[in-house]
């Protein structure tokens, strides 16, 4: 696998488009489709713009994808997330729910 490849990889595993991967590296539009290795500075680039991504692997194709197991990681925060999204709505029903005297209270609460 080239670095290119691996390159592609990246874009595919993070669901972006090319446009939006250039543009998360900072380099210019269509470099991608115009380069066929990208130089020392870009991969520093991509490096830096996924900080989570392995040099070694993708440089040399050496060891893992990733610097830790990041998968186990952001699963985690996908669960902690919809935990967050589902407390939200339940806070929002219970908002929606006050009476008039109730917001006053409330109201008298934070102003206190």
């Amino acid at each position: 696998m080239t670095i290119t490849d691996r390159i592609k990889k990246v874009i595919e595993y993070y669901g972006v488009s090319t446009r939006q991967f250039e543009i998360n590296v900072g380099v210019s539009n269509a470099y991608f489709s115009n380069t066929k290795e990208p130089g020392r500075e870009i991969l520093l680039k991509i490096l830096n713009a996924y900080p989570d991504i392995s040099a070694n692997w993708l440089l040399f194709e050496d060891g893992e994808m990733f610097k830790k197991n990041i998968e186990f990681e952001l699963d985690f925060y996908k669960e902690e997330n919809i935990f967050l999204k589902e407390e939200q709505k339940r806070l929002l029903r219970i908002i929606e729910n006050l009476t008039s005297k109730d917001e006053k209270n409330v109201l008298s609460l934070e102003s206190a």
